[in-house]
């Protein structure tokens, strides 16, 4: 009998393990594209504000400049790729420098984080007030700099990702690209994405 329970339950995990197999060798592999963006005409739309912020020894914070956002925004036309042809980029970030060395950020240099976004130019309002509409573009930036570029006006790069989101009716995830801009804003944005296929 309890040869029987033990033959049964082997091989019922061999049925699920089978079924989860084939289930996932059915997946297609998500497809791999470069897209970028030329950005033009761009402006600032919102300067932030830039605020000492004082030590405090208790935490051991050592304190620090902090610059928060300063918004830009330029027409992006895509030279590479299909999605969203032709929008408006806009990007928000934000830098901060510490008096003296912090764990993983030495004191001397800039640390800048930043959202942005392409949209497109033929999206309606009520498309756009969608959670996940197929006319957003959007990831993140992160660089290390020896100025801050919301305060000197000096050609800057930084990586740019994006978390897994649903772009133009496809998941789409992209973990290596970088944004470059010169002392006017302008400049290209190149991605390596994958996107996931449709659901049908």
């Amino acid at each position: 009998m309890l040869r029987k329970k033990i033959f049964i339950a082997l091989a019922l995990g061999m049925v699920f393990l089978l079924v989860a197999v084939s289930v996932q060798a059915a997946r297609p592999n998500p497809a791999k594209e470069t897209v970028s963006w030329r950005l033009s005409g761009a402006s600032i739309v919102d300067p932030g504000q830039t605020v000492e912020l004082p030590a405090d020894e208790q935490v051991g914070f050592p304190g620090g400049i902090l610059t928060t956002g300063y918004t830009i925004e330029a027409k992006a036309s895509s030279n590479h790729g299909n999605i969203i042809p032709e929008g408006t980029f806009r990007l928000t970030l934000s830098a901060f420098t510490p008096n003296q060395d912090m764990e993983g950020q030495p004191a001397g240099a800039w640390y800048i984080e930043g959202n942005w976004t392409i949209v497109d130019k033929n999206a309606s309002k009520d498309a756009l007030k969608a959670r996940h509409n197929p006319f957003t573009f959007e990831g993140k930036v992160r660089a290390e700099l020896p100025f801050n570029p919301a305060l000197e006006k000096n050609a800057w790069s930084a990586k740019a990702f994006v978390p897994m989101s649903l772009t133009a009716g496809q998941w789409t995830q992209g973990k290596e690209g970088i944004l470059t801009l010169d002392s006017k804003n302008e400049g290209d944005l190149t991605l390596n994405i994958e996107l996931r296929p449709k659901s049908r």
